[in-house]
């Protein structure tokens, strides 16, 4: 989303002590971090004259991955060593006390990365189980959690019991966050700004909640997890307008730069959604693509493929099968000339991706420390980006 290049992995790549999702970075003569030649979102709008400025909750988006490229005011909200993530109340107030000595009359960038929705799911609203007064209920919560995360298997006894619970707490988080936006959205409303502002709301990934027997997002690329809301306000664009065809959360960083009437880096394959929102009948289909090193996927409006590592092939078509439950190639599946046409047609979706993020390599030198603080460490451990 900040540099509009999809991320790759080629299959049995090593994690070893590195960040999960930043092997692509690795470069044993600079480290780890965003390399110096992917000029971010927020490098390019600085450059045009924006005001940028970055509130994270995240340690896989600490400075010290070079992450704060572009910003004027980058801050990193965490607790004592070992909590992963602040609360996003206070930094959405830190982002208000911030923009309260900001001058709307340049333009500005501001990004808000927050983490409460990411499970144990422990930031629910106002009086609920999870207020910063209830240490018991949250001791209670998390024994609750430690059995959830690891779960495994189909909807059924302890498993529905504790599925049903989990989906309630996330329900309750995305419902705090809400309320973080809100009193962004108000506050720029107070400020004058809102009627020209563009607002971005969108998620890296979803959950499972054993929809396919798995809980949390440990790497399957199922609907639950690859299928998140984007929601974007426009001036331009009327409200209440829901978008059926797929598009891409890469696709926010052109986007943005079109409304900007900022020319963007070259980039692959990222395309501005502008037309899609003027005009969705008239936009070309868009194909998807998503891959781990066990795990690659490519998907077009109708069609998904997923291929792992030992070269097992699952198509879905989720126009008629939109839960993912029925393999078209499985050892059952009538050989019908559709299927066949159309798992060959993603076939080479797939190849084709995958040679253009070949020959892109790895991105380059990177700009960040060639050694973690134990810090940093110890917040993406908490996150699972670390064995």
């Amino acid at each position: 989303m900040i540099t509009d290049k999809l991320p790759f992995f080629e299959f049995g790549s090593e994690w070893g002590e590195v960040p999960f999702g930043m092997d692509r970075f690795r470069n044993n003569a600079d480290g780890l971090g965003l390399p110096k030649s992917m000029k971010t979102l927020a490098e390019v709008l600085q450059g045009s004259g924006y005001h940028t400025c970055g509130f994270i909750t995240n340690a896989y988006l600490k400075s010290v991955l070079s992450m704060n490229r572009g910003y004027d005011h980058y801050t990193e909200l965490f607790y004592e060593t070992g909590v992963p993530n602040g609360r996003g109340d206070e930094l959405t107030d830190l982002a208000v006390e911030y923009l309260s000595g900001v001058d709307f009359g340049e333009p500005v960038f501001l990004y808000l990365h927050f983490m409460d929705v990411h499970g144990p799911y422990m930031r629910p609203g106002e009086g609920s189980l999870f207020s910063k007064s209830s240490l018991q209920r949250q001791a209670e919560h998390m024994t609750k959690w430690r059995e959830w995360e690891p779960m495994k298997g189909d909807i059924s006894g302890r498993r529905a019991e504790l599925r049903d619970y989990m989906i309630d707490a996330c329900d309750t988080s995305i419902r705090f966050v809400d309320g973080c936006v809100a009193k962004i959205v108000g506050y720029l409303e107070a400020r004058g700004v809102l009627s020209h502002s563009v607002i971005i709301v969108t998620a890296d990934h979803g959950e499972e909640f054993l929809e396919h027997g798995r809980t949390t997002h440990k790497g399957a690329l199922f609907e639950e997890i690859v299928h998140v809301p984007l929601i974007l306000t426009y001036p331009s664009v009327p409200s209440g307008v829901r978008i059926s065809q797929l598009v891409r959360n890469f696709d926010v960083m052109p986007t943005v730069l079109e409304i900007a009437g900022i020319d963007r880096p070259a980039a692959l394959e990222a395309k501005s959604l502008i037309d899609v929102l003027m005009s969705p009948e008239d936009d070309p289909d868009r194909t998807a693509y998503a891959g781990f090193p066990w795990l690659r996927m490519v998907r077009d409006s109708r069609h998904k493929l997923l291929v792992r590592k030992n070269g097992a092939e699952l198509l879905f078509d989720l126009s008629a099968d939109p839960g993912e439950k029925e393999n078209l190639l499985g050892p059952d599946a009538i050989g019908v000339e559709a299927v066949q046409v159309a798992g060959q047609t993603s076939r080479q979706a797939m190849g084709g991706f995958v040679e253009m993020l070949r020959a892109q390599g790895g991105g380059g030198k990177s700009g960040a420390t060639e050694s973690l603080d134990e810090e940093t460490r110890q917040q993406l451990r908490a996150l699972g980006y670390l064995k």
